[in-house]
This record gives structure tokens, sequence and C-alpha cells, in this order.
């Protein structure tokens, strides 16, 4: 079981991904980006097109490629018989669909059945229905493992010409769906909005962005979207009724524990369908702000369209420009969390229980440390372990290094 400062550190390390990677949430947007991406030239004749049975269809494609064992990139060709559209998007699309996401989220739930049925929840079969009294209450550090696990979701305004950053699901949750940039007229065109169903065809398109890679949870996840930019493409499907999407708006909290200053995840899960969900939203947050007598205050906004709760960072925009020393200051008090002493002896002996030498040579591999770095004849297992975690904190590796101690003891 993880020791509670390395649990610690460990979420010190993905709150400090999580707001790097809010900073930049909004790029899609920016009509430079939208004008680098590579358009249909470079679909290939004999590139057969991915028929998107479901979200997972496409993100195996981008992730791992098809038969050929290649992860897809530049652009392909889309086809979908219908797919809910929600105005809210995955922090990081395609996180949730990574194998190693799967460790983080198997253990989140008590049993693997009832977060299978909450993860693909389909309109055909059943309708979420009201999730008034079904708020997830996680402990703190299990809502970071959630939450680093892919779940988590952000709600975009327009840019300025008209362009909107969306999610199509056919699983009818946004956390798992595909992020989707559609064009004014298309938006108008069909009448989009929360929940309508609609189907066609649509290209996936790498972008020329990437996310923060220095952070092992989120490196080797491409930045690509559906574009849907033709009317003529693409139709609503079941005219008049709209799909209850499965929502997962998140912040990170700060506050105090004594002397300590702390950060950690909260997210709830809501139904857009049900029309009281914003203010249900609104209550849970800041009861959950003074929950256990703290006083805590919200760095991110979920909702940059129509904010929720009052944060500290109210867009990715605002954090670019007028909040960036504040930003520096938060992210040297977490990386303090994590190369100060009480990390590096609870590390230590983490490590000290690990069997054999090949076994930390594989942990150190994992996170992208090399062992020639460290490794050394003549020296006992204890020396070894004291080499790596220096040869971490020396390359600047020490989160790559607990993510993948996170992995190996989850619990």
């Amino acid at each position: 079981m993880l020791e509670q400062n390395l649990d610690r550190a460990i979420i010190a390390s993905e709150v400090t991904e999580a707001i790097a990677n809010y900073a930049r949430a909004d790029e899609p947007l920016l009509e430079d980006a939208r004008l680098a991406l590579p358009d249909d030239s470079l679909k290939t004749r004999d590139q057969r097109i991915l028929y998107m049975h479901d979200d997972c269809s496409l993100w195996h494609r981008v992730l791992y490629g098809s038969e050929s064992g290649q992860a897809e990139r530049n652009s392909f060709e889309v086809h979908f018989r219908w797919a809910a559209v929600s105005e809210w998007v995955a922090r990081i699309p395609g996180l949730i669909w990574r194998r190693q996401s799967s460790e983080y989220l198997k253990y989140t739930m008590h049993d693997e059945r009832t977060y299978s049925q909450r993860l693909e929840l389909n309109a055909m079969r059943e309708r979420v229905g009201s999730q008034l009294n079904r708020w997830e209450n996680y402990t703190l550090p299990m809502e970071s493992v959630v939450v680093s696990g892919g779940v988590g979701t952000l709600r975009l305004p327009a840019a300025t010409d008209g362009y909107r950053l969306v999610t199509l699901t056919s699983s009818l949750n946004a956390s798992s769906g595909v992020p989707t940039l559609v064009a004014p007229n298309v938006w108008h065109h069909l009448r989009m909005s929360e929940g309508v169903l609609i189907g066609g065809q649509a290209t996936w398109r790498d972008m020329p962005l990437q996310w923060v890679d220095q952070f092992p949870i989120v490196s080797g996840i491409p930045r690509g979207c559906l574009v849907l930019d033709d009317p003529d493409e693409v139709h609503v499907v079941d005219e008049g009724n709209r799909a209850p999407i499965l929502v997962h708006p998140f912040s990170v909290m700060e506050y105090w524990d004594g002397q300590t200053l702390l950060h950690d995840f909260i997210f709830a899960a809501a139904d857009t369908s049900y029309v009281g969900y914003r203010k249900d939203l609104e209550n849970f947050f800041e009861r959950h702000r003074h929950k256990d007598g703290r006083d805590g205050r919200y760095l991110l906004s979920a909702d940059v369209a129509q904010p929720i709760w009052d944060a500290t960072y109210g867009s990715p925009a605002e954090m670019q420009t007028s909040k960036g020393p504040e930003l520096r200051l938060l992210q040297e008090r977490v990386k303090e969390v994590m190369i100060g002493q009480d990390c590096i002896d609870s590390l230590r002996r983490m490590l000290s229980d690990v069997e054999t030498h090949a076994d930390l040579k594989r942990l150190s591999e994992k996170a992208g440390i090399p062992f020639q770095r460290w490794a050394a004849t003549g020296i006992s297992h204890a020396e070894h372990v004291v080499r790596l975690i220096d040869a971490a904190v020396q390359a600047d590796q020490q989160q790559a290094l607990l993510y993948a101690v996170k992995l190996e003891f989850p619990q």
C-alpha cells in the first residue's frame, strides 16, 4: 500500500500536470492551429475508412493502430451511424482509453461491473435519468486516481469566428468521447446543442499541438480531433430527442490541513439532460469546499463558457496571461512536495521492497531513466535504490518514477 507521503507526492505531480495542460485546453480553437491542420490530401488512396461503432473503435485506431499495429496520424475518414453531441470535452481526450489508465480506474469502484455500466451507457437501451442522489463521493486521493485516469471534462466557449470544440460520443460519456471541431455553418445548419444525435462522416486530423508531455500520464497521447465543416456530410438522427450525456466537471482544490498546504482533485458526475444539473453541481462543489472544516479554494473553472463556481483561473487564456506568476509559484510549491525529504524517504522504502535488481531496472526504464545512469557492480540493493532516486531527481524525472511506482503499487 502506498505510504501517505508518497501518495501526496503523486497527487502533487498529477495536479501539476492538470494545471499545465488546462492552460492549453482551448488551443484547438485558435485560428493558427486550425489553419495548420492537415488537409484531406494526406489521406492515402488505400487507407480504409473507419466505421466508428463506438468511442473505443476510434481511440484504439488513433492510439494503437489497426491490424498493422501502427497508430494512425495525419488524416483519415470516419463514418458513424449516430453519436451524441456534448458541449463538454475531456480534459485530455483519449487519456481514458490508454492501457495505463485502466490500471488507475479499476481501483476506483467497489466492483468493476458498476464502473463499466457507468462508462458505457447506451442511449438505445436506457436513459441515464437524474443524478440528484448519485454524486461521486470518493476520498480525496481516490478522486486524483479517477481524474488522472482520464475522467474529467471542460466546457469551452465558441471561438470569435464561431468554431466550437465539442465531443461526439456513442457511449454518452463526454470523458470517453471524441473531440470534434465544428464549423459555425454546420453548427447552425443542424441546430446543434447538448444531447443532439447526429450521423454522417467526418475527418480525423492530427493537430500540430502537444500536451505538456514532460508528464508521463499524458506522454504520447496525440492531439487531434474530428472536423465537421461540411453540412452536407452530417444529419440529425431522431430529431426532437436529446440524449442524456454523462459529464464530469472537475477542479483542483487548494486548502490547508494544519500547517500543510494541500491540493486535491474534486469532480462530480452529472447528467446534462436533467434540467437542474448545473444548480446541483454548484451546490456540490460549494459543499465540498467546506467539507470537514476546510476553507478551500478552486483553482480551475470547468465551465469556462458559463462558470459554475468561483475559480482562481477562470479560463486557459487567463492562466496564460495575467495569472502567470501565481501559476509558477503554485508549480514550485507542488514541486517541493515531490522532492521533499518525506517523499524521498517514502519512495526509498517502497523501492527497497522491490524484490530483484531486474525489477528495479524495469521500473527505471518505465520511468524513462536509463538504468546505466545508476546501476553499478558490487553494491547492495539499498545502494541501487538510492542511486536510482538520485538519478531521477537529477534528471527531473521524479514525476515519471512516482508514476511508475504508482502503477506497480496501486493500493
